[in-house]
């Protein structure tokens, strides 16, 4: 568990705490210190076309043990070969938090449009088929979140990038 302070308008100071994926924003509001929840689903939007089993397990494998765990992977195959399609099926065999769709290649923007018109959560993430994110990367950003209410949440190398489903 980590806390750190935040500012909120009225100048007073909030402590924000984390836990293992639910994150809980202390904030004062007339005088009263209140608490605010919050487990709203990100669903991560990725893109597959022909990439290796190799590189997709690891990437996948690092998705699936985030710390924040109200998350759902939107795999957008997008007209690979049959190997990694069927790849991609196997691997919402074991998590029902997986969900693959196939099409027609039309292009990695159309694979994310895709992916997000199907998403269910409040928040979207785009990655890479081969990108592997540190195990607290969504806590993270969901805590920026939670502590500034911004609308979006942008961060450097690995890049990351949360989006509030209603500003897309």
């Amino acid at each position: 568990n980590s806390s750190g302070s935040i500012e909120r308008g009225n100048g007073k100071k909030g402590l924000c705490q984390e836990t293992s994926n639910t994150t809980y924003n202390y904030h004062y509001c007339n005088g009263d210190l209140k608490m605010k929840k919050s487990t709203e689903k990100v669903s991560i939007i990725m893109p597959v076309y022909n990439t290796p089993e190799d590189y997709m397990q690891v990437s996948v494998k690092s998705i699936m043990e985030q710390t924040y765990d109200n998350i759902e992977l939107i795999i957008v195959d997008d007209g690979s070969e049959k190997s990694c399609a069927e790849y991609c099926d196997s691997l919402a065999l074991k998590d029902d938090r997986i969900k693959i769709i196939h099409r027609c290649n039309s292009g990695v923007s159309c694979a994310r449009n895709t992916g997000t018109e199907s998403a269910t959560g409040s928040y979207v993430m785009y990655v890479d088929s081969d990108d592997i994110l540190d195990s607290r990367t969504i806590q993270k950003g969901m805590k920026v979140v939670c502590e500034t209410g911004a609308p979006f949440v942008f961060a450097g190398i690995p890049l990351v990038l949360i989006l509030k489903q209603s500003d897309l």
